[in-house]
């Protein structure tokens, strides 16, 4: 499966877009395409953070 998003955004592009895309997914109860969206925004927090310190921060 591809990521909501394209690979030469911005991270912060890509950070807004991959959450706006698991609140509708959420919102439409669909949950098997919420978890995708919810690995691709953890996948995009954890290549910024380097300790679970900064992750708890940045949220």
């Amino acid at each position: 499966m591809t990521p909501p998003y394209q690979t030469d955004t911005m991270l912060t592009q890509k950070v807004q877009l991959t959450y706006q895309t698991f609140l509708r997914s959420t919102h439409m109860r669909n949950h098997s395409l919420s978890l995708v969206n919810a690995y691709y925004l953890g996948q995009l927090i954890d290549a910024v953070t380097t300790s679970p310190a900064q992750r708890t921060l940045q949220m």
